[in-house]
């Protein structure tokens, strides 16, 4: 097995848990894909990459898990053209310039 990017822990107090019972705990922290609104998700996925494999795997009396991070990358262009769709109906809804935090605001809620 190779890896892409290893970081390794060591713990001073003892540690207790099982592989199998820290894969039973991970589980409510599986990875799941980015939802339409999220712009990011973290989450663990089986060691060994199989669909139905286990979180945590001890190998040598080591236990080893496995995260996986995914992003959603907004082209700017995207970004800003919605922004400025929003930004003109809020002026022609309130009658004046939107600008500062609320532009700001804007933004988040666009990304």
């Amino acid at each position: 097995m190779w890896f892409r990017n290893l970081r390794l822990w060591q713990l001073d107090a003892p540690w207790d848990i099982d592989a199998d019972a820290l894969a039973a705990k991970l589980a409510g922290a599986a990875f799941s894909p980015c939802a339409p609104g999220q712009s990011e998700t973290l989450g663990f996925e089986p060691v060994t990459g199989e669909p139905e494999g286990l979180l945590c795997t001890e190998v040598a009396r080591r236990q080893l898990l496995r995260t996986r991070r995914q992003e959603r990358v907004l082209p700017g262009a995207a970004i800003a053209e919605v922004l400025a769709e929003r930004v003109a109906e809020l002026e022609a809804a309130e009658g004046g310039p939107v600008r500062g935090k609320r532009r700001t605001e804007l933004a988040d809620d666009v990304r």
